[in-house]
């Protein structure tokens, strides 16, 4: 299982307990699980912050585009979109009324050209009135780059995951003996505040 913002380890010394483990002897929750929560914690700061750092892919239709007089413009469903490349399995293929048509590395992306993206706000501009409805288009494309992960992201998805670990239905994690009284839904509570406040300084704010 892929994790980019944090890993298991990391989730395991922000607890204080001994690393997660699979295999022979598996902890409880094992590794694997414990990525399974990393991954939604992922998707969590994703969706909050409108950004990525995993260079993930999306894949889809968009229909109903609406026509300026020049281009017919596609809000994308994410923003931060790393440029299309064809040597990346990037794709764009435009519905010509009988079969879907290549157009990365086909067509010419410019604002002169056939079509163009705005990468940073996530809009798709296609030469031409493709406004009706069944006209689709079938696009792939990749979001985000993990090199540029900031070191909160990295606390904020650690804090995240450790919320849930500890509020798992069997109680299975034991924590650290301690002087804290704080309750473990107190706990909970505190971790994934303070999670959603740094990822609130990575907010996407589109500016128009």
């Amino acid at each position: 299982m892929t994790v980019t913002y944090c890993t298991s380890d990391n989730v395991a010394s922000f607890l204080g307990v001994t690393a997660f483990a699979d295999g022979a002897t598996p902890t409880v929750p094992n590794k694997t699980f414990v990525e399974l929560l990393i991954n939604a914690s992922e998707s969590e700061i994703d969706e909050f912050t409108g950004r990525s750092w995993r260079g993930a892919r999306y894949s889809g239709y968009l229909r109903k585009g609406v026509y300026n007089g020049e281009f017919t413009e596609y809000h994308l469903h994410e923003k931060g979109i790393l440029t299309l490349a064809t040597l990346s399995l990037d794709s764009m293929k435009v519905w010509d009324g009988a079969t879907y048509s290549e157009w990365v590395g086909v067509k010419t992306e410019s604002r002169a050209g056939d079509y163009w993206i705005d990468y940073t706000r996530g809009i798709l501009y296609v030469k031409g009135d493709y406004s009706d409805e069944n006209n689709y288009i079938l696009i792939s494309y990749r979001v985000g780059s993990s090199s540029t992960l900031p070191e909160a992201i990295k606390l904020a998805c650690m804090m995240l995951t450790a919320s849930r670990v500890i509020m798992q239905d069997d109680r299975s994690v034991t924590l650290p003996e301690g002087t804290s009284n704080i309750s473990l839904p107190e706990k909970q509570a505190r971790w994934r505040k303070e999670a959603f406040e740094i990822c609130e300084q990575f907010i996407e704010i589109t500016v128009y």
